[in-house]
């Protein structure tokens, strides 16, 4: 009825029945606010949904459209670069290059020299030497707006100049060293590295220290690439104290990957002078891999050193350098505390064809017989 109905409200202010009825709109109004959030994330994961095709969609088109590109350009490369070409007269040499130049619009620039440094990675020679010739008419604009670009471009950009740009362009590739972005620098370092050219080699281990979380087995082998030349200034390096350790133990691994006889002074001087673990080691390691009979004194003389790193270093580089004088203290080496240190004694006794006293420690009740048994059997290493 009319009346009822207008006295009904009242009596829920009044603390009847009627006063569940605010819950009720709290409840609607809760149940409105799920709703629209729930509309809203369903609209969101669309729009995430839909720009992943999209992404999908352009990167596919893109590739099918540099795939059609490299279809066009792989021939005429080959052409230009293959052996039989090269007797042909020069002209009609110039004439297949403009030709490729052509088919090279502004915007695949870009695409076009990765491509070409791609291919110029796999060649060698004259086929190489060709492809960086044809690349250079490019490589001017890249080298002027390199640092334009976010960090990945910049690598990029980086990189094709180290492969196809030096040394005409070496002066963008050194300050590369020196970008903000670490793979900048590193794609920079690698490049002038690999280039073979030594006097590279300055401008990059002054810049070593910005890598030091990369692997120290990384860092030498980028190094060594290249090759001998370097080694003057990686002696030098490894001999400097004002470095940090870690970077000459970088060098001293590198100047053994490079089997540079000459570091073997250098590392023997170090090994007497410092007292760091991961430097002496290096230093072991490289007297180990060149060192001479000269160099047994600087080895024996750390062999009972308190750190078991240091020991095992010791020890594996005597068993390689070692003389029959050398056989008791391996033997003794022998009964180490540290396995490590055990192992390599076992090794060297082995280099010096000790093998008698080898087998009857391996018969024994001697508490390293079972690892002697393993390195007689060529087991352990």
């Amino acid at each position: 009825m009319p009346g009822d109905f207008v006295i009904w409200p009242a009596m829920g202010l009044m603390g009847g029945e009627s006063a569940t009825i605010p819950a009720v709109f709290l409840s609607d109004r809760v149940l409105l606010y799920l709703v629209v959030t729930v509309v809203f994330l369903f609209c969101l994961v669309f729009a995430f949904a839909l720009s992943t095709v999209a992404f999908r969609f352009r990167n596919r088109l893109r590739e099918r459209r540099w795939s059609r590109l490299e279809s066009v350009w792989r021939p005429l490369l080959l052409e230009i670069t293959s052996p039989h070409a090269r007797p042909e007269a020069e002209a009609a040499g110039r004439l297949r290059v403009h030709l490729l130049w052509k088919h090279v619009r502004r915007q695949d620039i870009p695409h076009f020299l990765a491509y070409v440094a791609r291919l110029a990675g796999r060649l060698r020679g004259e086929a190489k030497s060709v492809l960086i010739e044809i690349a250079q008419p490019f490589l001017d604009d890249l080298a002027r707006r390199w640092k334009r670009s976010a960090p990945e471009g910049r690598a990029e950009a980086v990189r094709i100049l180290g492969a196809l740009g030096l040394p005409a362009h070496s002066d963008a590739v050194v300050e590369a060293l020196d970008d903000a972005s670490p793979l900048v620098a590193m794609v920079a370092a690698r490049a002038l590295m690999r280039s073979g050219n030594a006097r590279y080699a300055r401008a990059v281990l002054h810049t070593l220290h910005r890598f030091e979380t990369w692997s120290a087995g990384f860092l030498a082998s980028m190094l060594a690439a290249a090759g001998p030349e370097a080694g003057a200034e990686l002696r030098s390096q490894l001999a400097n104290p004002d470095n940090p350790d870690w970077t000459r133990a970088v060098f001293a691994d590198t100047l053994g990957q490079l089997r540079d006889t000459q570091a073997a002074d250098v590392a023997a001087t170090v090994l007497a002078r410092e007292k760091g673990r991961d430097l002496r080691g290096a230093c072991l390691r490289l007297l180990g891999a060149v060192g001479q009979t000269r160099h047994l004194p600087a080895v024996r003389a750390v062999c009972g050193s308190a750190d078991f790193v240091v020991r095992t270093h010791a020890v594996a580089a005597l068993g390689r350098l070692g003389e029959e004088a050398d056989v008791e203290p391996l033997r003794v080496a022998l009964s180490d505390r540290s396995p490590w240190v055990a192992l390599q004694a076992a090794w060297g006794l082995k280099r010096l064809k000790a093998t008698d006293l080898l087998a009857r420690v391996a018969a024994s009740s001697h508490p390293r017989a079972e690892l002697v048994r393993q390195v007689l059997s060529g087991a352990a290493s």
